[in-house]
């Protein structure tokens, strides 16, 4: 069976690609549990440890943005970060600014605890970078950027078109 476009055109390439990508992030994911374990935490808790401590120099930042960055919900991002409050590992504050926003931040403990796993992240990064070489990796940094940018656009596009 050949897969047409809306137009009736065939379309020859794309999903193998998408198909890739799907299993690239099967990949990240299992690498982001066993990290987690290192630190006593599931796959997508380890993943908003590392947010937290890779972004913004490890300052702190908002629910609304850990939640952007993940692509989930904020209550979601609420949820396991009260967890991660309860372990010790998170501390969650109100901004000065705006008593509405919740700023999250790593506890010393939590860094502590990270700092064998987050080597190990570090190592596994520094493999994948020395084998396609910092140029294809900044190539593929901004084609997977333009990417998931269309990608947002097309799932709004798809919520609104579904009968």
């Amino acid at each position: 069976m050949q897969i047409t476009s809306p137009d009736n055109e065939p379309v020859s390439h794309g999903f193998d690609e998408i198909f890739n990508l799907i299993s690239i992030n099967a990949s990240i994911s299992r690498i982001g549990d066993l990290l987690g374990q290192k630190v006593g935490v599931s796959g997508p808790q380890w993943a908003i440890l590392t947010i937290l401590e890779t972004m913004n120099g490890g300052c702190g930042i908002s629910v609304k943005d850990v939640a952007s960055k993940m692509c989930v919900d904020p209550s979601f991002v609420s949820s396991q970060t009260r967890t991660l409050q309860a372990e010790g590992l998170i501390k969650r504050k109100q901004s000065r600014d705006d008593r509405r926003i919740v700023i999250l931040s790593l506890t010393d403990d939590c860094r502590e605890r990270m700092k064998q796993a987050s080597k190990q992240r570090d190592r596994l990064q520094a493999l994948v970078h020395a084998e396609l070489g910092e140029v294809l990796i900044a190539e593929l940094a901004d084609g997977i950027s333009a990417l998931e940018k269309k990608m947002r656009k097309v799932a709004i596009i798809a919520e609104l078109n579904i009968d």
